[in-house]
């Protein structure tokens, strides 16, 4: 099983599009952000430099599970299904290799950003160990949602899109990109759906100095939806991959 995750995170270090995408991409995005708006200016109740990391931190964990999806569709539903089944291997190890590994490489990605803000910028990130476990159940709950897209879907493609509609949906709810109208059905949904509202309040509620509600619950409605994206996942690969 270690050898498993070893040979996977290898894979993924050659995987450079996802990291230019996952990795690259964020931390030029916080840079240039960092750069033009500097540290002078509040944003909900933090310093804009922080606000700004601590939100790409949490948006870009949101897409971590590209990994997984892409090496359970090629290993195990379409490319090299038939070779990988043929292996003396149970194909559940196989699978939560892939899954430990995609976790561990997308966490390390997202530790490395908080390195560089707050080595280069400063940012200031509250209780390390709480940061860390906010950061591993985003990336935990991003393996599931990518799995269960790529195990009910027929192409790889379309799991892509729908992962993609799922994150840009929950970016412009959360008023990422531009403020949304304040309606009640926008809240809700913010208040208890939206992964990324969710990490924001359990994350920059303990450092802000405004209300952000309270961050355990915040916290535990992201593990409700991990767990509950992972039983969704684990029956549609049962029936997928038998």
């Amino acid at each position: 099983m270690a050898r498993m995750i070893y040979f996977s995170i290898l894979r993924m270090l050659r995987g450079y599009s996802a990291i230019i995408l996952l990795f690259v991409v964020p931390l030029a995005i916080i840079t240039l952000l960092s750069l033009i708006v500097g540290n002078e200016y509040s944003v909900e109740g933090l310093s804009s430099r922080q606000y700004i990391a601590m939100t790409m931190v949490i948006v870009f964990q949101l897409f971590s599970g590209n990994y997984a999806m892409f090496y359970i569709h090629a290993d195990l539903v379409k490319l090299r299904r038939w070779k990988i089944q043929s292996l003396p291997v149970s194909l559940f190890k196989y699978s939560a290799a892939i899954l430990f590994a995609s976790t561990f490489f997308s966490t390390l990605q997202g530790l490395l950003l908080v390195l560089y803000t707050r080595l280069l910028f400063g940012v200031e990130w509250g209780n390390y160990a709480w940061l860390l476990l906010i950061i591993v159940t985003l990336s935990l709950l991003s393996q599931f949602v990518h799995l269960t897209m790529v195990f009910s879907t027929s192409t790889i493609s379309m799991a892509e899109r729908f992962t993609e509609i799922y994150g840009i949906g929950f970016i412009l709810l959360a008023g990422i990109i531009f403020p949304m109208p304040v309606w009640p059905v926008i809240e809700w949904i913010n208040g208890f759906l939206n992964p990324i509202t969710l990490a924001q309040s359990a994350l920059m509620g303990p450092v802000a100095q405004i209300d952000y509600g309270n961050p355990y619950a915040s916290l535990l409605l992201l593990i409700v939806q991990l767990l509950l994206f992972a039983v969704l996942s684990a029956v549609l690969g049962r029936r997928r991959l038998s």
